[in-house]
């Protein structure tokens, strides 16, 4: 555990509250107090692995499936060594991938096959344990990868969103150690992205504003929850924030699709988004963390209601009988001191 951590925990702590994420009436129980239970904030334990064995490894591209997309110098085959960034089928999906979506339809009222396209993003050829490791530049890269991806699942018949997550750390729900991202597309909008869009089109259609636009206005504003912020991407802990340390980053001007993003933007935050993930695994050594990109379905127009962001989720508590059973998130750290902890040191 950090020095640093640990004074701010045994600092006096504020009483505890109830915050809401008013467009999506998210209840989250910030309570300070419940930090200074033992080992909630331990180090994260990293799971180890031999190398060569590792799929992910450059070298070991048999081992598996035909690369989707790659990043690769000059003359170099594919699915062979000479790249920087590889994109391949999962061999253990969460949908079926299939040819045709025509083949699949209702099976009954409440039952339909589990078809789309599941892929892992392999953010290096090293065997690394981290992805702070990366360069601005190489994260720029990623990101692109992201942006194509997301394009071409526009082509594929059926596919109606897509999902690009990153779990890093076993709490997290990473079995490989070697940096990956990954990308789920499904043939139907998932609920909670559904319902994110509704409630921010009606709250467009009664303001004429985005919501996460006048959230982004506000948190500069106010500055306390502010982690970073510059011409083009602001990061900050949001105020109804469920885990410790959790972080948004959105782009300043509106937009819903990520895969629009501009070059200007993916240079801010290829720049943004690794120094505050440095920053984090300087305060929580070894700490699993979940990022995850919300972006507009696949095939939706413009939305004045919908703002993309990244979420940096840390996965430092567990979710225990109070939060399954009320559906609301007790955070330990409030997300004003989160931000304090998670600014750039001079």
């Amino acid at each position: 555990m950090s020095g640093l951590l640990t004074s701010l925990e045994s600092a006096p702590q504020p009483m505890s509250e109830l915050r809401c994420d008013p467009l999506l009436n998210r209840w989250v129980l910030i309570a300070p107090a419940r930090g200074s239970r033992p080992n909630d904030f331990a180090a994260g334990s990293r799971v180890e692995q031999s190398a060569p064995l590792c799929p992910f490894c450059e070298g070991n591209e048999h081992l598996t499936g035909p690369e989707q997309l790659a990043r690769r110098a000059e003359q170099t085959s594919p699915n062979g060594p000479g790249w920087t960034i590889r994109v391949i089928p999962n061999r253990y999906p969460a949908v079926t991938s299939e040819d045709e979506f025509s083949l699949f339809g209702e099976t009954s009222a409440n039952t339909t096959t589990g078809w789309g396209r599941h892929e892992v993003i392999v953010e290096t050829p090293r065997h690394l344990p981290l992805s702070t490791t990366h360069s601005p530049d190489h994260w720029n890269e990623i990101l692109q990868v992201f942006q194509e991806r997301l394009r071409d699942f526009r082509r594929i018949p059926g596919l109606q969103h897509a999902f690009v997550f990153k779990n890093h750390g076993p709490a997290a729900g990473a079995s490989f150690i070697h940096p990956h991202c990954q990308i789920i597309a499904l043939p139907r909008v998932p609920n909670a992205v559904a319902d994110e869009i509704q409630a921010g089109d009606l709250w467009w259609r009664q303001t004429g504003h985005c919501p996460r636009c006048e959230l982004v206005a506000a948190e500069i504003q106010d500055a306390s929850r502010l982690v970073t912020a510059s011409s083009e991407i602001v990061a900050f802990c949001p105020h109804a924030s469920r885990f410790p340390y959790e972080t948004w980053l959105l782009p300043r001007r509106h937009s819903s699709d990520f895969a629009s993003a501009p070059p200007e933007v993916l240079n801010d935050l290829s720049s943004r988004l690794p120094a505050i993930l440095v920053r984090l695994e300087q305060v929580i050594p070894g700490v699993s963390y979940n990022l995850v990109l919300h972006t507009a379905p696949l095939h939706a127009p413009a939305l004045p209601g919908f703002h993309w962001r990244l979420e940096i989720l840390p996965r430092l508590t567990g979710m225990a009988g109070f939060e399954w059973g009320s559906g609301w998130f007790i955070n330990q750290v409030a997300p004003e001191r989160a931000a304090q902890v998670l600014r750039p040191r001079d």
